[in-house]
Order: C-alpha cells, then sequence, then structure tokens
C-alpha cells in the first residue's frame, strides 16, 4: 500500500474551497478549529481520517477526491461499490453501535498503523485476524485489580501468573495511557448493566511496554463472593 500524498490532498482541499467558495478562515469556523490547524491542511500537514472526515462534511467533498483525487470532487460522487464493499455498509447499519464503533476504531488503527508486524495483516481474512486469534480471560475488580487471568493472556502480556504478581498488578497498568478513561468508563458500565459493551484497546506487554491492539467484551460476574468483571480478549496481532 502506497503511502498517502498529503501535498496533494492540500491541493485538493484549496480546489475544494474556490468550488464551494469559501476562505480558509470560514473553513476555520465552520470546522471548529484554528486558522493556523487550517493553513497546515492547505499545505498538506497534520491531516488525520478525523480531520479529513471533518472536512468533507463541513465542504461536502467526496473522500475519494479528496484523499485519493478520484472521481468528482461532489460527495455525491462516489465509486462503484463492490458487493463485498456493499455486504460491509449493509452490516454496518445493522450491527449494535458499540460494536461499530468498536470495529471502526480497530479499522481505522490498522489503517494507521504504518509499522511492523501490523503491516503483515494486509491482506490476511478478518476471520483470521479476529474470530480464530486466541481467547484471553481476565477477572478483575472495579478499581482494575486482577484476581485471576488465562494462560494465554499471560503469555500474550508477558507476566507470570504468579498470586504475588498479580495482586500487585491492575488492568490499568497494562492498557496505553490514552485508553484509561475509556477503560474506566468500560468497567463502570459492567457494573452498572451487567454486560458490557465491545471496546477497542492498545495494551501494553508487561516487559517491553509493546503496544497490542484488542477488541474485548466484559461481563459482571460473583468471583468467590466478589462481584467482579470477567474480560474476554481478542488480540488482533498474535
Amino acid at each position: 500500500m502506497e503511502p498517502l500524498d498529503y501535498k496533494a490532498i492540500g491541493e485538493r482541499l484549496k480546489q475544494g474551497l474556490v468550488l464551494r467558495d469559501k476562505s480558509a478562515r470560514e473553513l476555520a469556523e465552520l470546522t471548529r478549529t484554528s486558522q493556523s490547524t487550517v493553513s497546515a491542511w492547505l499545505k498538506g500537514k497534520n491531516l488525520t481520517f478525523k480531520s479529513i472526515e471533518n472536512i468533507t462534511k463541513t465542504l461536502n467533498l467526496s473522500v475519494n477526491w479528496l484523499i485519493l483525487g478520484i472521481g468528482e470532487p461532489d460527495r455525491s460522487s462516489w465509486l462503484q461499490l463492490s458487493d463485498k464493499e456493499q455486504s460491509l455498509i449493509y452490516l454496518g447499519r445493522r450491527i449494535s453501535k458499540d460494536f461499530f464503533d468498536s470495529t471502526h476504531a480497530l479499522l481505522s488503527s490498522l489503517a494507521n498503523y504504518n509499522k511492523e508486524p501490523y503491516r503483515k495483516l494486509v491482506g490476511q481474512t478478518a476471520n483470521k485476524v479476529i474470530h480464530q486469534a486466541p481467547t484471553a480471560i481476565v477477572i478483575s475488580l472495579l478499581d482494575g485489580t486482577i484476581l485471576k487471568s488465562n494462560s494465554y493472556f499471560d503469555t500474550m502480556l508477558g507476566i507470570s501468573n504468579s498470586e504475588q504478581e498479580l495482586k500487585a498488578l491492575k488492568t490499568y497498568d497494562l492498557v496505553a495511557h490514552e485508553y484509561h478513561s475509556q477503560l474506566k468508563q468500560a468497567k463502570q458500565n459492567t457494573y452498572d448493566t451487567g454486560v458490557g459493551n465491545f471496546n477497542y484497546f492498545e495494551l501494553l506487554h508487561y516487559q517491553n511496554k509493546t503496544r497490542i491492539p484488542v477488541v474485548t467484551k466484559s461481563t459482571l460476574i460473583d468471583y468467590q463472593g466478589t462481584l467482579a468483571t470477567e474480560t474476554i480478549i481478542k488480540p488482533v496481532v498474535y
């Protein structure tokens, strides 16, 4: 997969502003960003998938045209979708919001990650990447204290399943910092409703801090007389 030509995207954004009779200042106001941010976009800098989505919606531009230069500028101008692409849209509209959001986050992460071993996922089927991946299981308290885990959880994260080490560990120690608030909310939701949502996180290997992208699902259980969450974890890379 060739890298995106961000400079070309910036040039097409300039064309889009002319087509919509908008100035850089007006785009900043409409997207609720600063003029310096828009100036960077026009130079092909600091463009993320989120900012591109914001731009295309605001200016009613085609994502394919803005990113790849394919098709017409109008948002209504789409490439012909394959059967699989149409099926993906069909399924996306019918699964629960939490699972859709989790899947979207997963795909966005894979699209943005340009390091080994994540690039090796290109061409692999979703069934092999997720559904056939080994399952890690961990039981923990609301504050993150780990009570029990299965052998694959320990192997995946590089921890020894000794009672002494588990008592010293909390789930927050094994999750990338930017996901801590999401993990806290996910745990609270599970305690409040009994069954949590699907979530996407990036775990950290206990020894070398390598990031491990995963999808999780938690339920509330009675563990030896104590309310705890049992979390099933499906790694994307294994």
